[in-house]
């Protein structure tokens, strides 16, 4: 069934720039701005309409990334993480409205972010970095791009990281050590995901989605968008969702022609999927 517009969650006053699943309330959505907050979003009506649960509000700057920390015994309910234009990370619950603890460390604006296994984080930044943290705690700085560190990934198997970078390339990284260089993107690399335990997708300013093993091979690439790609997501049931500058969401199965939704927005900076088999994405104006 192709997917429609079923609606629109309204209360940021500037852009959406990161959207991520909620670990709690269960189907709920995070969102992140450059009105400096981070809301979250949770569900009615089984699931066809969304309130405003929860705001957080203490960066200086805009918030370039937001992602969701999984629960622990300490954390029942989970953490969440926020990264801004103020060079600084932000770890919450939803218990409070203040951070429990703030990383510090990066130089730039932290624009990526992704939660491992036991408590861990991954940020990539301006800075031309990612780090690694464990709790408030910085354990691993990972350096070897040339310019801002755009998209971060954790592969689900083997302690594989992947930095995808302005500077073109994507690095997979383990150990702290840089094992490999990806090449064949002629622009920035803004966004990746996980597809296998081997195989993820990337998508970059040339207006290219490309999937790739860990091993190196390129396997395919995908062409459609008109503009720059912002952001990419792989869904549950199979296939993954691309968003960007020409203010269109694409839906993409197997080798054949994407959806293409055209949303009443104009730059769509990001994208994600619910377990549901949902699609959020985050705007200029809307999410």
């Amino acid at each position: 069934m192709p997917y429609k517009l079923s609606s629109v969650l309204r209360g940021h006053e500037l852009d959406v720039r990161a959207v991520f699943p909620g670990v709690f309330p269960e189907g709920s959505i995070l969102s992140a701005s450059r009105d400096r907050t981070t809301r979250v979003w949770v569900t009615e009506d089984g699931g066809r309409t969304y309130s405003e649960g929860h705001a957080f509000a203490g960066h200086k700057n805009f918030i370039s990334s937001v992602c969701a920390m999984a629960p622990t015994e300490n954390y029942p309910h989970g953490l969440i993480a926020t990264g801004g234009h103020d060079n600084v990370i932000l770890v919450w619950t939803l218990d409070s409205v203040e951070p429990i603890y703030s990383l510090t460390g990066h130089t730039d604006t932290v624009c990526s972010l992704v939660a491992g296994k036991f408590g861990t984080l991954l940020s990539g930044s301006w800075d031309k970095t990612a780090k690694v943290w464990l709790g408030p705690k910085c354990v691993m700085t990972l350096e070897g791009h040339d310019a801002a560190v755009w998209a971060v990934l954790l592969m689900p198997d083997h302690g594989l990281m992947l930095t995808g970078s302005a500077d073109k390339t994507i690095k997979l990284w383990k150990a702290g050590s840089c094992q490999s260089t990806f090449t064949g993107h002629t622009d920035c690399v803004r966004g990746l995901a996980v597809i296998s335990p081997v195989e993820f997708i990337s998508c970059s300013n040339d207006c290219t989605i490309r999937r790739w093993m860990t091993t190196g091979e390129c396997l395919q690439v995908y062409a459609g968008h008109e503009n720059f790609i912002y952001s990419i997501a792989a869904l549950s049931g199979g296939g993954f969702a691309s968003v960007g500058e020409d203010r269109t969401l694409r839906v993409w199965k197997g080798d054949s022609s994407p959806q293409v939704i055209t949303l009443p927005a104009t730059s769509i900076w990001a994208v994600t999927c619910l377990s549901n088999g949902d699609i959020v994405t985050g705007a200029r104006y809307s999410i």
